[in-house]
């Protein structure tokens, strides 16, 4: 069992987080489009399950190491500025999370599915639809809620991803109450520097905005290598690595509003509703008009 002050940090970095999630989910496009190729597709329809993936370890893992850094970033403006212990303790663990302190030394596991919240963009099918080959499905964005995932906007506005960082800190320090002990402020610190890999993974670099993507996540927490939860993950192969995930269950294909075909998708329309009638999934199948090769 966590400790009062741990839990305590843990909740108030949670509900920071959650509550730019909260807005995001209510203002969401009514249907959201994950990119796949043909075989996700048969997937997908054959066993109702997503792969939540480790953020780290997807095709470029820069894309959480930009949230980070923008985090490390932060903490060194701030300790130039007016040190603290409850920073500087959150800096050296941000920078090497192995030095953090027992009993209470925490891992955090961060899972996603991408999303778009459109898919008439040619860079969207470029790098997410295998170069017009692959498909686009469209869910209704209550998936989040079927699956049991967050749903979250990615950020692309430096801006805001340093006042949510900032907010983050001030979360994680709030919640040790006035004059904590120093071993209390270096769990509190560890605890926060945790959560920014819960938060970076909703950021990106400005360049990537025309992406327009939304993420499903959830985390998997582990204290002294051992994770708390009933997270089982699974490994799949992509090339020479071996991806961790997770299985996100549906109740069925009613979810399945929309499934586009790249332009230069194989698959013909006539055979994409047949293979979508044969799992009683009534969504619209169409020929995307973006013309990538």
């Amino acid at each position: 069992m966590a400790s009062k002050h741990v839990a305590a940090v843990i909740d108030a970095c949670t509900a920071s987080i959650a509550k730019r999630d909260e807005a995001d989910a209510a203002s969401s496009p009514s249907t959201l489009f994950h990119f796949t190729d043909l075989d996700g597709l048969a997937g997908i329809l054959s066993t109702n399950i997503l792969w939540a993936s480790l953020a780290t370890e997807l095709n470029d893992a820069s894309e959480v190491r930009y949230g980070l850094d923008l985090a490390e970033e932060v903490l060194r403006e701030r300790i130039a500025s007016a040190a603290t212990d409850f920073d500087v303790a959150a800096l050296e663990f941000l920078v090497d999370p192995s030095s953090a302190p027992r009993p209470n030394r925490f891992e955090l596991f961060p899972l996603v599915i991408s999303l778009c919240g459109r898919a008439d963009k040619s860079g969207m099918w470029l790098h997410y639809g295998r170069g017009g080959r692959g498909v686009a499905l469209g869910f209704d964005s209550s998936i989040a809620i079927e699956a049991k995932m967050n749903l979250s906007c990615v950020d692309y506005d430096p801006g805001s991803q340093r006042t949510r960082i900032a907010e983050l800190l001030h979360a994680g320090r709030e919640a040790l109450g006035a004059s904590p002990p120093p071993s209390h402020v270096r769990d509190g610190a560890h605890l926060t520097s945790m959560y920014m890999s819960w938060l970076a993974i909703r950021f990106k670099h400005p360049s990537f905005s025309e992406e327009h993507e939304w993420r499903l996540s959830v985390q998997a927490i582990a204290q002294d290598g051992r994770i708390q939860d009933d997270t089982t993950f699974k490994y799949r192969r992509q090339g020479e690595r071996l991806i961790p995930y997770e299985e996100r269950r549906l109740n069925g294909t009613a979810l399945l509003r929309e499934v586009i075909l790249g332009h230069s998708c194989s698959f013909t329309v006539e055979a994409g509703r047949a293979l979508l009638a044969s799992h009683s999934c009534t969504a619209a199948v169409v020929r995307s008009n973006v013309p990538v090769r």
